[in-house]
């Protein structure tokens, strides 16, 4: 089974989100950041030794960075799911990977209205069931803004 080691309000949440999007069992092992210097705990260190996440472990094999994460469970869960041929509209792995960086745009970098596009897509990403249990699967995410 996939171990999603989460640290809180990290790129970890999309990988929570492209499993329940897949339909993948997995177990969420929560780590939690020193809120003085927000670091990632000892604790992490051990699973992987920069501290980074996200990091997954399946069978014995460890995987850290989200891009190489979606990847490795694209390939080996994926069915062909969620890559569709290039240049068509639909839902991919792409826009998973995409959200975090425009959630913390929003939160962080004054991401608004003056670019409606991205905002839909962030109303619409975040409105998804499977997105929406991967934020009760992980935790409070500071990233997400109310509508």
């Amino acid at each position: 089974m996939v171990t999603v080691h989460h640290l809180n309000n990290s790129r970890s949440q999309r990988v929570l989100w492209l499993l329940e999007e897949m339909g993948v069992p997995y177990e969420v092992q929560r780590y939690e950041r020193d809120p003085k210097t927000m670091l990632a705990p000892p604790a992490l260190l051990a699973v992987h030794p920069p501290g980074k996440s996200p990091v997954i472990t399946d069978e014995g094999i460890t995987v850290a960075e989200s891009g190489a994460i979606l990847e490795y469970l694209l390939e080996r869960y994926g069915k062909g799911n969620l890559i569709p041929p290039p240049g068509s509209a639909e839902f991919t792995a792409a826009d998973v990977q995409m959200s975090f960086p425009l959630e913390a745009a929003q939160s962080r970098a004054g991401l608004d209205a003056s670019r409606p596009n991205l905002m839909g897509f962030l109303s619409r990403i975040h409105v998804c069931p499977a997105y929406q249990r991967a934020l009760v699967n992980g935790g409070p995410y500071a990233f997400v803004q109310p509508d």
